[in-house]
Protein backbone atom coordinates (compact mmCIF):
# COMPACT_ATOMS: atom_id res chain seq x y z
CA UNK A 1 0.00 0.00 0.00
CA UNK A 2 1.27 3.52 -0.77
CA UNK A 3 1.97 6.01 2.07
CA UNK A 4 1.88 9.84 1.84
CA UNK A 5 4.47 11.81 3.62
CA UNK A 6 2.42 11.64 7.05
CA UNK A 7 1.86 7.56 6.61
CA UNK A 8 -1.28 7.74 5.74
CA UNK A 9 -2.48 6.08 2.34
CA UNK A 10 -2.27 7.92 -0.63
CA UNK A 11 -5.14 5.88 -2.49
CA UNK A 12 -7.54 8.63 -2.81
CA UNK A 13 -5.02 11.48 -3.42
CA UNK A 14 -2.08 9.78 -5.93
CA UNK A 15 -2.91 6.36 -6.97
CA UNK A 16 -6.51 6.24 -7.90
CA UNK A 17 -6.76 9.71 -9.98
CA UNK A 18 -3.35 8.32 -11.49
CA UNK A 19 -5.23 4.61 -12.42
CA UNK A 20 -8.08 6.76 -13.96
CA UNK A 21 -6.32 8.82 -15.75
CA UNK A 22 -4.26 5.90 -17.25
CA UNK A 23 -7.10 3.78 -18.38
CA UNK A 24 -8.94 6.98 -19.69
CA UNK A 25 -6.40 7.36 -21.82
CA UNK A 26 -5.26 4.52 -23.11
CA UNK A 27 -8.75 3.89 -24.51
CA UNK A 28 -8.55 0.36 -24.43
CA UNK A 29 -11.29 -1.55 -25.67
CA UNK A 30 -10.47 -4.41 -22.78
CA UNK A 31 -8.85 -4.48 -19.71
CA UNK A 32 -7.63 -7.11 -17.28
CA UNK A 33 -6.31 -5.55 -13.87
CA UNK A 34 -5.19 -7.62 -10.76
CA UNK A 35 -5.44 -7.11 -7.14
CA UNK A 36 -8.35 -4.53 -7.11
CA UNK A 37 -10.29 -4.30 -4.15
CA UNK A 38 -14.09 -4.12 -4.69
CA UNK A 39 -15.25 -1.27 -3.01
CA UNK A 40 -12.22 0.80 -3.75
CA UNK A 41 -12.34 0.20 -7.67
CA UNK A 42 -16.44 0.85 -7.96
CA UNK A 43 -16.62 4.00 -5.63
CA UNK A 44 -12.74 5.71 -6.67
CA UNK A 45 -12.10 4.43 -10.29
CA UNK A 46 -15.32 3.81 -12.18
CA UNK A 47 -17.65 6.27 -10.66
CA UNK A 48 -14.82 8.90 -10.79
CA UNK A 49 -13.21 10.36 -13.46
CA UNK A 50 -9.30 11.51 -13.53
CA UNK A 51 -10.89 15.31 -14.60
CA UNK A 52 -12.30 15.19 -11.11
CA UNK A 53 -8.94 14.94 -9.13
CA UNK A 54 -6.85 18.10 -8.83
CA UNK A 55 -3.36 16.21 -8.45
CA UNK A 56 -3.91 14.66 -12.06
CA UNK A 57 -3.39 16.90 -15.34
CA UNK A 58 -7.03 17.32 -16.96
CA UNK A 59 -7.87 17.34 -21.06
CA UNK A 60 -11.07 19.37 -19.99
CA UNK A 61 -12.50 21.25 -22.97
CA UNK A 62 -14.48 24.39 -22.22
CA UNK A 63 -17.59 22.54 -20.71
CA UNK A 64 -15.94 21.37 -18.03
CA UNK A 65 -16.19 17.65 -19.52
CA UNK A 66 -13.66 15.18 -19.88
CA UNK A 67 -12.75 13.91 -23.30
CA UNK A 68 -11.72 10.25 -23.95
CA UNK A 69 -9.49 9.63 -26.70
CA UNK A 70 -12.18 10.18 -29.50
CA UNK A 71 -13.57 13.23 -28.17
CA UNK A 72 -16.19 11.36 -26.10
CA UNK A 73 -17.65 13.37 -23.49
CA UNK A 74 -16.87 11.27 -20.14
CA UNK A 75 -17.87 12.07 -16.41
CA UNK A 76 -16.78 8.26 -15.10
CA UNK A 77 -15.22 5.08 -16.06
CA UNK A 78 -18.55 3.49 -15.91
CA UNK A 79 -20.34 5.40 -18.84
CA UNK A 80 -17.88 3.98 -21.34
CA UNK A 81 -16.97 0.35 -19.43
CA UNK A 82 -18.75 -2.58 -18.06
CA UNK A 83 -16.78 -3.75 -15.20
CA UNK A 84 -16.73 -7.18 -13.88
CA UNK A 85 -15.07 -7.99 -10.80
CA UNK A 86 -14.19 -10.95 -8.95
CA UNK A 87 -13.07 -11.24 -5.22
CA UNK A 88 -10.03 -14.10 -4.34
CA UNK A 89 -11.81 -16.83 -2.32
CA UNK A 90 -8.54 -16.99 0.11
CA UNK A 91 -6.47 -13.66 -0.73
CA UNK A 92 -6.04 -12.26 3.04
CA UNK A 93 -6.38 -9.01 1.45
CA UNK A 94 -9.90 -9.87 0.11
CA UNK A 95 -8.85 -8.28 -3.57
CA UNK A 96 -9.46 -9.86 -6.86
CA UNK A 97 -9.19 -9.13 -10.57
CA UNK A 98 -11.54 -6.75 -12.93
CA UNK A 99 -12.30 -6.41 -16.14
CA UNK A 100 -13.04 -3.67 -18.06
CA UNK A 101 -15.21 -4.24 -21.22
CA UNK A 102 -15.91 -1.22 -23.72
CA UNK A 103 -19.63 -1.52 -23.99
CA UNK A 104 -19.43 0.53 -27.76
CA UNK A 105 -17.10 -2.37 -29.05
CA UNK A 106 -18.60 -5.63 -27.10
CA UNK A 107 -21.40 -6.60 -25.48
CA UNK A 108 -20.99 -8.61 -22.17
CA UNK A 109 -23.43 -11.96 -21.96
CA UNK A 110 -22.35 -13.48 -19.31
CA UNK A 111 -19.97 -13.59 -16.73
CA UNK A 112 -18.26 -16.50 -14.43
CA UNK A 113 -15.60 -17.01 -11.98
CA UNK A 114 -13.29 -19.60 -12.84
CA UNK A 115 -11.54 -21.51 -10.35
CA UNK A 116 -7.75 -22.25 -10.83
CA UNK A 117 -5.18 -23.76 -8.93
CA UNK A 118 -2.67 -21.66 -7.63
CA UNK A 119 -0.01 -21.49 -4.80
CA UNK A 120 -1.18 -21.94 -1.25
CA UNK A 121 0.34 -19.50 1.23
CA UNK A 122 3.72 -20.10 1.87
CA UNK A 123 4.12 -21.56 5.66
CA UNK A 124 6.65 -23.99 7.13
CA UNK A 125 4.70 -26.70 7.50
CA UNK A 126 3.88 -26.34 4.03
CA UNK A 127 7.14 -26.38 2.31
CA UNK A 128 7.78 -29.41 4.92
CA UNK A 129 5.17 -31.69 3.67
CA UNK A 130 5.54 -30.66 0.07
CA UNK A 131 9.15 -31.74 0.25
CA UNK A 132 8.30 -34.87 1.83
CA UNK A 133 5.87 -35.59 -1.15
CA UNK A 134 8.43 -34.61 -3.62
CA UNK A 135 11.33 -36.67 -2.38
CA UNK A 136 9.25 -39.19 -0.10
CA UNK A 137 10.96 -38.26 3.26
CA UNK A 138 9.64 -40.04 6.10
Amino acid sequence: MGLNALGGSNWKQWRAPAISAILERSALDVFFLQEVDAVQWEEDIMKSSSSSASSTPTNKDSDGLHYLGNKQKINCLSEIYESIHFTHPIREARDGVAILVKTSRFDVLESAMVPFKSKLPSTTEQNEHAREEKYNVD
